[in-house]
C-alpha cells in the first residue's frame, strides 16, 4: 500500500471519527442546555460543532479532489482554512448538495462564530458586545423557527425539545450529506475511509444518523421506571436493590432525574450524598459501602447469585 493509499484509508479514517466525535460533543452540549442564557454553553456548542463540520469538510474535500498530479504543499496550504462557506462551496462544485437557505445560515454562523467570535472576549472591546455567539444563536432559532426566543430573565426561553430536534436535524442534513459523498468516493477508490467503529460517538451520528438526545432520555427513564417495579431478579438486581438507600429529600428526586447531566443538579447531588456519607459513625461500614458502589458502576465487575455460587463450588 502506497502512502496516499494508507493516508486516505487510515489517518482521513481516524480524521472522519474524530469529526464526528467533535458534533456528537457539540449536540451534547446543546442537549444540556436549558436555557438560552449561558453564553460558555453555547460557546462550548459553537465550538465543537465548528470544529467537526470543518473536519468532516476537509476529509471531503481531499477525497474529492486529491490524485497522483495534485501538488502536495499547496494543496495542504489551501486546506488550512476555517471558512466553512468556503469548504462548503468547494465540495459543492464536485458534488450536488441539497442544503436549504436555514443550512447555509447555520455553516456561515460556523464561520463567524470561528474567524471573529472564539477569540474576541480577549478584546477590550468585547465589553460593548460580550454574548455575540448567544445573540446569533437566539437570533437563527427565532428566525428560521417562527418563535421569539426570550433571554431576558426571569423569562429566559426554555431550550425544549422542538428546539433540540430542529437543530439536530440543521447539523444532521449538513453531516449526513458529506458523509454519504466520502462513502460515495472512497468505495469508488476501492477504500474504507467511511469506516465507523461500533458504537462510537461518531457511530451515532454517521451511522445511526441520529443528532439528539431525546430518546435516550426517554430510554433511561424506562429503565428507572423498570428498576422500581420490576419483581425480576438477577445477581445485580439483588444486589442492588439490598443496598439500604440513603435519605435523600424526595420532593429533589424529580430535579434530579430530569436535569440529571447539567453540572448543577450533579452538584446538588453530589453535596446531598455527601452530607449523607458524613453521618455515617461506622467508617467500617462507610468503606464497604464506598467499596459496593464502585463495583456497582465498573463494567468488568460480574455479580453471581446464590444458585451460581453453588455451582461454582460442587
Amino acid at each position: 500500500m502506497d502512502r496516499e493509499t494508507y493516508w486516505k484509508n487510515f489517518s482521513l479514517g481516524t480524521e472522519l471519527e474524530v469529526a464526528g466525535s467533535f458534533i456528537y460533543n457539540g449536540l451534547w452540549t446543546f442537549h444540556e442546555m436549558n436555557n438560552f442564557s449561558n453564553e460558555a454553553q453555547v460557546f462550548e456548542f459553537f465550538y465543537n460543532i465548528a470544529v467537526g463540520v470543518e473536519r468532516i469538510a476537509k476529509v471531503t474535500i481531499i477525497l474529492l479532489e486529491h490524485n497522483d498530479i495534485t501538488d502536495q504543499q499547496e494543496f495542504e496550504e489551501e486546506l488550512r482554512t476555517h471558512n466553512h462557506a468556503h469548504l462548503i462551496e468547494r465540495i459543492a462544485d464536485h458534488k450536488p448538495l441539497h442544503l436549504s437557505r436555514e443550512h447555509h445560515a447555520f455553516i456561515e454562523m460556523l464561520r463567524v462564530f470561528y474567524d471573529s467570535i472564539r477569540y474576541g472576549r480577549y478584546s477590550l472591546e468585547s465589553i460593548r458586545s460580550h454574548a455575540l455567539e448567544l445573540d446569533m444563536l437566539v437570533s437563527f432559532i427565532s428566525n428560521y423557527l417562527e418563535g421569539e426566543v426570550d433571554t431576558a430573565s426571569p423569562f429566559v426561553s426554555r431550550n425544549n425539545t422542538r428546539i433540540k430536534r430542529y437543530v439536530g436535524r440543521i447539523i444532521g442534513k449538513v453531516c449526513n450529506q458529506l458523509y454519504e459523498i466520502i462513502d460515495e468516493t472512497a468505495t469508488r477508490l476501492n477504500m474504507y475511509t467511511y469506516e465507523i467503529s461500533y458504537f462510537t460517538k461518531a457511530y451515532k451520528i454517521f451511522t445511526r444518523h441520529e443528532y439528539d438526545f431525546i430518546d435516550e432520555d426517554l430510554a433511561w427513564t424506562e429503565l428507572l421506571i423498570y428498576l422500581l417495579n420490576t419483581d425480576e431478579r438477577s445477581a445485580f438486581l439483588n444486589v442492588l436493590k439490598g443496598v439500604e438507600p440513603l435519605e435523600l429529600d424526595a420532593e429533589l428526586i424529580q430535579d434530579y432525574i430530569i436535569s440529571r447531566h447539567s453540572p448543577t443538579v450533579r452538584c446538588d447531588i453530589l453535596d446531598a450524598v455527601d452530607s449523607q456519607y458524613e453521618e455515617f459513625e461506622d467508617k467500617e461500614e462507610m468503606k464497604n459501602r464506598l467499596s459496593l458502589m464502585q463495583a456497582l458502576n465498573s463494567p468488568g465487575v460480574m455479580f453471581m447469585d446464590d444458585d451460581e455460587e453453588q455451582d461454582e463450588e460442587v
